[in-house]
């Protein structure tokens, strides 16, 4: 079962990698192509993009790496069926990853999901309404 859920996770964290990756390079593609036509707003626009897509995966993404790291041995462990009992498992990281691969606008007839209330804002970004 440890092998299941830690191969499933080392994907997850490596696809909203390459999401990031490839959000990033969008962001600034549009950015040049707006600055060599020559629109100041459109350049702008994608550069203000670019820094708020910076800070949302900072803030997803930013303990991902450090919590791999630190856990490698016991990952390893899962992975190889060659760990004890109990299973090691890791759902912060987990609702972590799936937020940031998954998340969307919530329509005001759904239920806000509870990993989305549990993300605050900071005290600068506007409040959010449940």
């Amino acid at each position: 079962m440890g092998h299941i859920y830690w191969t499933e996770m080392l994907y997850r964290a490596h696809m909203a990698s390459v999401a990031s990756v490839f959000r990033t390079s969008r962001w600034i593609k549009v950015a040049v192509r707006e600055n060599e036509a020559g629109s100041l707003y459109g350049c702008a626009s994608a550069c203000r993009s670019l820094i708020e897509s910076a800070g949302d995966i900072n803030h997803s993404l930013g303990p991902v790496a450090r919590t791999l790291a630190y856990n490698k041995d016991a990952i390893r462990a899962e992975i190889s069926g060659q760990a004890g009992e109990p299973m090691l498992s890791a759902k912060e990281l987990e609702d972590t990853l799936i937020h940031f691969t998954h998340a969307r606008k919530v329509l005001k007839t759904e239920k806000t999901p509870a990993v989305a209330r549990r993300c605050r804002p900071s005290s600068t970004s506007t409040t959010w309404m449940e």
